[in-house]
């Protein structure tokens, strides 16, 4: 629509999986596909991790393995440059302080902050192609919240990928904890599949809510995507635009 438009793309992942690659001149390929997408964020995805080691430390091995990816973005001024990353630190362990201190320490000022999804839904995790990994009540848990509050108190920021199940309890969270910057993935991801097949109208309504409340909030961002239509409703998919 508008070819000439400068565009940041916040939310992208990089992964050499079994079941697929997607590393930097994919991700080229998708940024040169008619936009002029000029900078990008890597956003963690469970990538590469440490497979020995102190369990607390292990995601390091995607910060370390997307780090060339994002040097070579860089020496890029043509391309799409990757600005940034969001990786993952467990907030409930007693040394998270010590994985950020890492992270921060590999990767510098591109280490922006940390995502630890809370997403889950006890009723319908098989029936999600992408099911969350949360336990039960992260948003409640006060070691969780303390976590996040700190990574306010270090300049770092959070983000969330949750159900729309969830968005009530994390206005309440992103109620409680003002000091830190947080950023509301894929829109509180309203859900079409399982008990909620054929109640398109139901969820929106509940879902429209409670992005309202939650908009009151000044330190809340909201990235919209990663979503598609699949069976007359809503599902999840990877991809953040």
């Amino acid at each position: 629509i508008e070819p000439s438009l400068e565009i940041v793309d916040p939310h992208h992942h990089l992964w050499a999986r079994p079941g697929g690659v997607y590393e930097l001149d994919h991700l080229w390929d998708d940024t040169e596909s008619g936009h002029h997408v000029v900078q990008t964020l890597f956003i963690e995805c469970r990538a590469q991790y440490h497979e020995e080691g102190p369990e607390h430390l292990r995601p390091l091995g995607e910060t370390a393995y997307v780090l060339p990816m994002i040097e070579a973005s860089r020496k890029e001024t043509n391309k799409a440059q990757i600005m940034g990353i969001v990786g993952r630190v467990d907030l409930t362990h007693p040394l998270f302080d010590e994985a950020l201190d890492a992270h921060v320490a590999m990767a510098g000022p591109l280490f922006k902050g940390i995502r630890q999804a809370p997403a889950f839904d006890q009723q319908d995790m098989s029936a999600l192609a992408i099911p969350g990994h949360g336990p039960e009540n992260l948003l409640g848990n006060d070691d969780y919240r303390a976590g996040v509050a700190r990574l306010g108190e270090r300049g770092l920021t959070f983000d969330t990928w949750h159900y729309h199940t969830q968005n009530h309890a994390f206005r309440d969270f992103a109620e409680a904890i003002k000091g830190t910057r947080m950023i509301l993935d894929h829109f509180g991801t309203p859900l079409g599949v399982g008990r909620f097949t054929g109640k398109r109208e139901e969820v929106f309504a509940q879902w429209k809510d409670d992005i309202a409340a939650i908009a009151e909030q000044p330190h809340v961002f909201a990235k919209l995507g990663g979503l598609a239509m699949i069976d007359n409703g809503w599902g999840f998919h990877e991809r953040d635009k």
